[in-house]
């Protein structure tokens, strides 16, 4: 009985561990075309102007072992696309295991979270319908906030965030890289952030932006566009 409850102490105390992270902080302006960094996928990455750039394949930032941060960015589509499908991740410990979210224009207007998983364990978190039109050439902010099992995504430096979720099955994503492209669309993307935070920074009440429309016209369909 005492081996049996000093092994059961010693997983709890692993899974505690795990995911144990130091303060950590990730500036990168993509100043240096030359730069190497992890590509996942077939289709291209590149470095100008200060500006990455992918299509059909994205690059990822960090440590497998960071859990709890904060992610910082601007991202765009050529003002020559077609529509406006803007896709970046977080937690990704693999291409199959990884949390994604995208921004949709064209026929929708929507912004996407989901969970990937490996052999269908897949799960679509949210989805909100944005009050404006997504629009090619213009710069969008993003600030995604991930820690324990709660989820919060910001848009365009607003006060209040767009999504604020938890995911009941975040363990089975509950560490990794962030990734920046991965949509068949064009993407552009500059000043990436990625700091540490608290396990427990997200706590309170759960309150997000509420958009006004002048119709109730939305549409609820998922999307998984982002999957390489």
């Amino acid at each position: 009985m005492t081996k049996l409850l000093t092994y059961t102490l010693f997983l709890f105390l692993f899974s505690i561990n795990s995911y144990a992270q130091d303060k950590f902080k990730l500036v990168e302006n993509f100043d240096n075309p030359a730069a190497k960094y992890e590509k996942i996928g077939r289709g291209e990455t590149g470095i100008a102007n200060s500006t990455l750039t992918t299509k059909d394949a994205y690059l990822t930032f960090g440590e497998n072992t960071w859990a709890n941060y904060e992610i910082d960015f601007k991202a765009r589509v050529p003002r020559t696309a077609e529509q406006v499908q803007i896709c970046a991740g977080f937690r990704a410990a693999n291409r199959d295991d990884r949390y994604i979210v995208m921004l949709k224009g064209g026929i929708q207007k929507d912004l996407y979270l989901a969970r990937l998983g490996y052999m269908g364990s897949d799960d679509f978190l949210a989805l909100r319908e944005l009050d404006f039109q997504p629009a090619p050439g213009k710069w969008y902010n993003f600030k995604i906030e991930v820690a324990g099992n709660r989820i919060r995504v910001y848009l365009n430096n607003e006060s209040m965030p767009r999504i604020d979720v938890v995911d009941k099955l975040s363990s089975m994503a509950p560490a990794g890289k962030v990734t920046l492209g991965g949509s068949w669309i064009t993407n552009e993307f500059d000043d990436l952030s990625i700091k540490s935070i608290s396990a427990d920074k997200l706590t309170g009440p759960f309150d997000e932006y509420k958009p006004i429309f002048p119709q109730d016209k939305r549409s609820r369909t998922g999307s998984t566009a982002c999957r390489l």
